[in-house]
């Protein structure tokens, strides 16, 4: 297959290489991916600035596009200007878990939801630690095989991203994939603390704290699972429209009009 391979974490990012190394042997990587860090650009594009584009060798048979924007600027420039049409955009591998509510701001999940928006199959892969820094990119560059698979297969419609979370753990703590929807309790609380400049001036700098795993834990959803030792792998869609709710809204603007 013709693979567009991107991230959020920069194209000098060790989990983009080992996610590269995987694939290389048996598909076409090309590899456009931000020159430097981009993380939590969620879905992001550069309008007001000219993109700068250094072509390099990525590793040896890889050609590599190093892109001054974000995820999503570095999928549209590479299947519309800096490649032949790829057969899939695959954006990883991250640097930390992209589970549950953190979809929205990830930049790594809005690169392949760019791919899915322009017809596309697209997939992201993330590593997931409890000690962070401790990311097992080679199992999560193994279970990749698994996303590329389904898309060769076509078991999934091209508007369908999906999405895997791999847990950095010994292998006899290891479980496996399992399929499974977000988790929309928030992973972490957070807050902004206050600080004070030299110069006297405010500043505030964000905080997080883990959410433990109580009983009132959803279980089933990624957070849960991938701290249990599961990978995850979610199907996600661009499409925010509550479908359940257009009936309600239509009477209720009909019986307004009415009343007019």
């Amino acid at each position: 297959m013709r693979i567009l391979v991107t991230n959020d974490d920069g194209i000098r990012a060790p989990g983009i290489r080992a996610l590269v190394e995987q694939l290389a042997p048996k598909h076409d990587i090309t590899v456009v991916a931000p020159a430097e860090e981009q993380s939590a650009k969620s879905h992001s594009i550069t309008i007001h600035t000219p993109l700068m584009v250094r072509k390099q060798v990525f590793m040896s048979g890889v050609t590599g596009y190093a892109v001054t924007g974000t995820p999503s600027d570095c999928v549209r420039l590479g299947v519309l200007q800096l490649m032949e049409k790829p057969d899939m955009v695959l954006s990883g591998i991250n640097a930390g878990s992209n589970i549950g509510l953190d979809v929205l701001y990830s930049g790594t999940v809005s690169a392949a939801l760019e791919g899915a928006l322009l017809g596309y199959p697209s997939a992201a892969v993330s590593s997931f630690t409890k000690d962070w820094g401790a990311f097992d990119f080679e199992r999560a560059a193994k279970e990749s095989e698994i996303l590329v698979k389904l898309i060769e297969e076509k078991k999934v419609d091209a508007s369908i991203v999906l999405n895997l979370n791999v847990p950095s753990v010994q292998d006899d703590a290891y479980k496996g994939v399992k399929v499974a929807p977000l988790d929309l309790d928030p992973a972490t609380r957070e807050n902004y603390e206050k600080r004070i400049s030299p110069a006297g001036e405010a500043y505030y700098w964000m905080t997080f704290q883990a959410r433990p795993n109580g009983p009132d834990s959803f279980q089933q959803g990624d957070l849960y699972l991938c701290q249990d030792g599961y990978s995850t792998l979610t199907p996600l869609h661009f499409d925010l429209t509550q479908h359940r709710d257009l009936p309600a809204l239509e009477a209720w603007v009909e019986a307004r009009e009415n009343e007019a």
